[in-house]
C-alpha cells in the first residue's frame, strides 16, 4: 500500500518530498523577487544612466563567456550522481578541476585580451573588448565569479537527492547580505566598482554556504579523486551542452552587448533597467515545470492520451499565464518605471522599451514547455537547433536595427528572435507538428474555456 499512487503521479512520500522541495525552491525565487524588484531600481536610479549602462554591459560580457568556464558539466554531474552512485566522487574530483581549470583560462584570457586591446581596436572592432578602465575594472571583478561559481556541483549533490533546502537556506542569506550592502553602498554614495563587488561576493557566500552545508551533511571534499577515463566521459557528454550555452547565452545578452558598442553606455542602462523589469519573472515557468513536468511524463508511460490532455493543458497554462503578464505591462509600462518603482524619470526612456521586450516573456514561457515536450519525446537536438537560430537571428537583426531604430529595434529583434528560438522551427519540421498544433490549441484556448462555460451553463437549465 505504500507505493498506491494519490495525485498527480506520486505516492504519498513522493508527493511529501517533492512538494516540500518545490515550496522551498518557491520561498527562494519569492525573496529574491521582493528584493530585486526594489534593490535593482534603487541601484540604477543612484548610479545614474550611464554608470548602470556600464555595470549591465560588463555583466552581459561576463556572462557570454560564462557555457566556457562552466563546460556543461552540471547536468553531466546530476544525472551521474542518480545513475552511477558507486563512483559519485570521482565525478565530483574529474569535475572540480575540470571547471576549476576552464574558470582560470577563461578568466585569464579575458583579462589578458582586455589589457592589450587599444582603443583605436575597440573603435573599429565593435565587439573588443573595452578599453575604458572602468569597464576593464568590472570585467575582473566580475569574471572573478566564474572561478567560485564551481560551488554548483554541490548545488548539483542537494538537487540530485531532492534536498534543495540546504540550497536554499544559503541563498535566501546571501540575498539579504547582498540587498543590505547595495542599500549601504547607495547610502555612503560608493561607485560602480563596489556594486559589482558586491555581486561578487555574493557567489563567494554561496560558494561558502553550500561547502558548510555539503560538510554538514557528513559529506568530505577530500573523498572526491580526478578520474582520466570519467572526466574524458564528462567532457564527451558535455560538448553539446557548451555550445548549447554559448548558443543560449548569445540568444540572451547579445542585444546588450551590441547597444553599448552602437548606442553608447546610456542606451544601455535604459534598456538594461527595462531588461531587469522584464525578465524579473521568467522564474515562475520554470518553477511550474519542475513541479508540474515530472507528473505529466510519468503519464506518457502509463496512458497515453491523459499524458496528452495534460500536455495541452501544461501548454495553456504557461502562454496565458504569461500573457496575463505581459498585457497590463505593455499599457502600464510608463507609470511603472516612474511612479511605482523607484527609477525616476531620469530612466523615463526605459518604458517604451518595457512595452514591447516583455512579450519576449511570452516566449521565454512557451519554450519552457515546448523545451518540456522535446525532452519527453526526445527530441532535444531540434532545442539546440532552435536556439542557434535565435542567437544568430537576435545578432543579425540587432545589427540592421540598432542604427536604424534604436533600443526599440533591440526590443523588437529580442522577441522575435525569442519566438524563432523557442519556436521556429515547428512550422517546417514534420516531427515538430505535434508541438504546432499544441501551439494552436492554446491560442484558442479562452474561445474553448468559453465553449466550457457556455455547455455548462446551458446543461444546468
Amino acid at each position: 500500500m505504500s507505493n498506491k499512487t494519490t495525485f498527480l503521479g506520486f505516492d504519498k512520500k513522493g508527493l511529501q518530498k517533492y512538494g516540500s522541495n518545490t515550496i522551498w525552491l518557491l520561498l527562494e525565487k519569492a525573496i529574491r523577487f521582493l528584493t530585486g524588484i526594489w534593490i535593482a531600481p534603487l541601484t540604477a536610479s543612484y548610479l545614474g544612466v550611464a554608470q548602470y549602462g556600464k555595470l549591465e554591459y560588463t555583466i552581459g560580457f561576463v556572462f557570454l563567456l560564462t557555457p566556457l568556464a562552466s563546460l556543461g558539466i552540471i547536468s553531466i554531474l546530476t544525472r551521474q550522481l542518480v545513475a552511477d552512485k558507486e563512483n559519485r566522487f570521482f565525478y565530483f574530483g574529474s569535475a572540480f578541476w575540470l571547471r576549476l581549470l576552464a574558470a582560470i583560462f577563461v578568466i585569464l584570457s579575458l583579462n589578458g585580451i582586455g589589457i592589450i586591446t587599444p582603443t583605436s581596436i575597440e573603435e573599429v572592432l565593435p565587439f573588443a573588448l573595452p578599453s575604458d578602465s572602468t569597464e576593464r575594472w568590472l570585467i575582473f571583478i566580475l569574471s572573478l565569479n566564474l572561478f567560485f561559481n564551481v560551488s554548483d556541483l554541490v548545488t548539483s549533490h542537494f538537487q540530485a537527492q531532492v534536498r534543495s533546502h540546504f540550497i536554499v537556506k544559503v541563498q535566501i542569506v546571501v540575498i539579504l547580505v547582498s540587498a543590505a550592502l547595495k542599500l549601504i553602498g547607495i547610502w555612503k554614495e560608493y561607485s560602480v566598482l563596489f556594486f559589482a563587488s558586491v555581486l561578487l561576493l555574493e557567489t563567494i557566500l554561496t560558494a561558502i554556504g553550500l561547502f558548510l552545508m555539503y560538510f554538514k551533511t557528513g559529506e568530505k571534499v577530500k573523498k572526491w579523486k580526478w578520474n582520466t577515463p570519467i572526466a574524458k566521459v564528462m567532457l564527451r557528454d558535455a560538448a553539446p551542452l557548451i555550445f548549447s550555452g554559448i548558443a543560449v547565452s548569445i540568444y540572451m545578452r547579445i542585444d546588450q552587448i551590441m547597444i553599448k558598442q552602437f548606442l553608447g553606455d546610456e542606451a544601455s542602462g535604459y534598456y538594461g533597467a527595462a531588461v531587469r523589469i522584464s525578465e524579473m519573472w521568467y522564474f515562475l515557468p520554470v518553477v511550474f515545470a519542475g513541479s508540474l513536468f515530472p507528473a505529466i511524463v510519468e503519464l506518457q508511460k502509463n496512458n497515453l492520451e491523459k499524458y496528452k490532455k495534460r500536455m495541452q493543458q501544461f501548454f495553456d497554462f504557461l502562454l496565458w499565464s504569461a500573457i496575463a503578464i505581459a498585457l497590463p505591462i505593455t499599457f502600464l509600462s510608463e507609470w511603472i518605471i516612474v511612479d511605482i518603482l523607484p527609477y525616476g524619470e531620469e530612466f523615463l526612456p526605459s518604458a517604451a522599451v518595457l512595452s514591447v521586450h516583455v512579450w519576449a516573456g511570452v516566449f521565454v514561457a512557451t519554450g519552457v514547455a515546448g523545451s518540456r515536450w522535446l525532452l519527453a519525446e526526445n527530441k532535444q537536438i531540434y532545442n539546440f537547433l532552435q536556439t542557434s537560430l535565435g542567437a544568430i537571428l537576435n545578432f543579425v537583426l540587432n545589427w540592421y536595427w540598432l542604427p536604424k531604430y534604436g533600443l526599440l529595434g533591440a526590443a523588437y529583434a529580442t522577441v522575435i528572435s525569442y519566438f524563432v528560438g523557442s519556436s521556429g522551427l515547428m512550422f517546417f519540421v514534420p516531427a515538430l507538428f505535434p508541438l504546432l498544433k499544441m501551439y494552436i490549441k492554446s491560442i484558442t484556448f479562452p474561445f474553448r474555456l468559453v465553449k466550457l462555460i457556455y455547455d455548462f451553463l446551458k446543461n444546468r437549465t
